[in-house]
């Protein structure tokens, strides 16, 4: 974690703008508080990613908060991403102009991309460059490596690798980081976290559980029936159904949902939601 907050650190002379990749479903759990903390006085712009996996009513509370420096984005859908480059070339606009008052001709910008591991930081900037230039994977920690990318036109995009958090002490963002995916299984046990995803989707009444009642454990019988997930002795397959309530629910299969509501401070306020 040192290691790499001093190499962040080392990195920000030579940019002009930091885009900080969040989650869209959990943008406060996904936000790293030692990353931030050294962005100081530094132009952030934070981008909202898997935006169509989250409740696009959240989304616009959360642009509010974030006060014209948030912008919502999906890679699967190419959502935002337009207005992304048009920001990315009014920024290119305003280094030019400030680097001919002082007499230089370069016109180039460079930015960098930062976020925790699996927030989608890979495919933001394969669309960025127009290309498959960095690896995407569903697994957290695919970035290895620092690594330079041409941008179309001039400029250049540094590619940081995930940064997560030296320890996960709030066990509201524990969870959501895992529902999210954004964090390795070993941080919530599967049974644990789909209870907690089915409560979650119990309180905000969600359609996919139309026709179901109960507290989460037999809300988890039910969708296992539903499912034919039988194991033994004809009884419900506890495992196997809440690796498919996880799986669907991260997927957007059960519906967009926004897990965190934004804070009443201003973006450089207390870091919980």
């Amino acid at each position: 974690m040192k290691k790499a907050l001093r190499v962040v650190k080392e990195s920000l002379p030579l940019v002009n703008l930091v885009l900080v990749v969040l989650d869209a479903r959990i943008p406060s759990s996904s936000r790293n508080p030692e990353i931030e903390g050294i962005l100081a006085g530094r132009e952030v712009l934070f981008l909202l990613n898997k935006s169509d996996l989250a409740s696009p009513q959240a989304t616009s509370r959360w642009l509010s908060y974030f006060k014209g420096e948030g912008l919502a984005v999906s890679s699967r859908s190419g959502e935002g991403f337009k207005m992304l480059r048009k920001m990315i070339e009014e920024r290119r606009g305003e280094v030019v102009e400030s680097r001919k008052k002082r007499g230089r001709r370069d016109e180039e910008i460079r930015l960098m991309v930062m976020g925790i591991p699996n927030v989608g930081k890979s495919s933001v900037i394969n669309r960025l460059s127009g290309r498959n230039v960095v690896r995407v994977g569903k697994n957290p920690g695919v970035t290895r490596g620092l690594q330079w990318i041409a941008l179309p036109g001039n400029g250049e995009l540094l590619d940081i690798p995930g940064i997560f958090y030296p320890r996960v002490d709030n066990e509201e963002h524990a969870w959501h980081l895992a529902a999210v995916g954004t964090v390795r299984e070993e941080l919530l046990p599967v049974d644990e976290l789909a209870l907690k995803i089915l409560s979650f989707l119990s309180a905000v009444q969600a359609p996919c559980l139309k026709g179901m009642t109960g507290p989460p454990a037999e809300l988890l019988e039910q969708i296992g029936r539903k499912m034919g997930l039988i194991g033994k002795e004809a009884s419900v397959d506890a495992h196997r159904t809440a690796l498919s309530v996880i799986k669907s629910f991260r997927e957007g299969t059960y519906g967009p949902f926004t897990l965190e509501e934004p804070p009443h401070e201003s973006p450089g306020g207390p870091h919980d939601a």
